[in-house]
């Protein structure tokens, strides 16, 4: 009965580790995402400011280039409106680029991250298993020595009882 109290606590103890241990891979795993947000957040933050000293240079090339060349100021124009045309489409094509590969990271630690809860409910599953069978194993060995004990008592008495009776017929007899 005492085997039995301990087997139970003893697996309710490696169930409640094995609970902490997942909560920790869990922690770990939001912490990671975290990290990964972040890093977006400062490669965005970069990009914003990378435009913003882009659109800098681009008006100072053009305050310039009005200042220098007033007369052809049609010409200078179309050469701005092109500059910031392509300027734009790269840096469109380079975010982009940038929001793709971050995507791509984020569900490849999403899919991580999945492949270890489900490692972990396995490993649970396992071990509650063990324990359940390791448990069932002693009570079943328990019985069969309770059962063993039992019919060696049961033949001792008998061979007592056999005794008795002689005694008590020899007794008898005189």
């Amino acid at each position: 009965m005492m085997d039995s109290k301990d087997s139970v606590t003893k697996s309710f103890e490696m169930m409640e580790k094995a609970m902490e241990k997942a909560w920790d891979m869990w922690r770990m795993g939001l912490n990671s995402f975290t990290a990964a947000q972040e890093q977006i957040e400062s490669m965005t933050r970069k990009q914003l400011d990378q435009n913003k000293a882009t659109r800098n240079e681009l008006m100072k090339m053009e305050d310039e280039a009005q200042k220098q060349i007033r007369h052809n100021q049609e010409q200078m124009q179309k050469m701005v409106e092109d500059a910031v045309n392509n300027a734009y489409a790269q840096a469109e094509k380079a975010n982009q680029d940038m929001v793709a590969t971050l995507t791509e990271q984020v569900d490849y630690m999403m899919k991580q991250l999945k492949q270890n809860q489900d490692q972990m409910q396995n490993m649970i599953k396992e071990s509650v298993l063990n324990t359940y069978l390791q448990s069932e194993k002693k009570q079943y060995n328990a019985i069969a020595n309770l059962t063993n004990q039992v019919e060696d008592l049961t033949k001792k008495m008998i061979n007592i009882s056999t005794q008795i009776q002689k005694m008590n017929k020899k007794t008898e007899g005189k």
